[in-house]
């Protein structure tokens, strides 16, 4: 999972993949100060990603996780991690940006595969 690897990287050291799920199922919660490409998310979408987050399987993870454009689990790693993202989403630059943001991490996805660049 490249989130994972990013969080090693980062100084946020996660034992395995399922630990950063159950974090981020621990920790779920709104993220109103969380901008995406310029523009904060409604109400609804908020209400959308916080559901997404809690029915989360954990036990799936190593079969992969189907990243989407607008990501409940990258909004809310910027929030837990007080990081800003920056993903490459198969050619398109989506912009998670956290207004106290202290560093950014950097992937890159296809119709696959989800990485960690720097």
């Amino acid at each position: 999972m490249g989130l994972h690897q990013a969080l090693n990287k980062h100084g946020r050291a996660i034992a395995r993949p399922e630990d950063i799920l159950l974090l981020l199922k621990e920790k779920n919660i709104m993220t109103p100060h969380i901008a995406w490409n310029g523009e904060y998310l409604s109400n609804k979408q908020q209400d959308e990603n916080f559901i997404a987050i809690s029915t989360l399987n954990v036990t799936s993870v190593h079969r992969g996780y189907d990243c989407s454009i607008a990501d409940p689990v990258l909004f809310l790693t910027c929030h837990i991690y007080n990081v800003s993202i920056e993903h490459n989403y198969n050619g398109h630059l989506m912009m998670y940006s956290h207004s106290g943001s202290t560093s950014t991490m950097k992937f890159k996805s296809d119709l696959v595969h989800f990485w960690f660049i720097e």
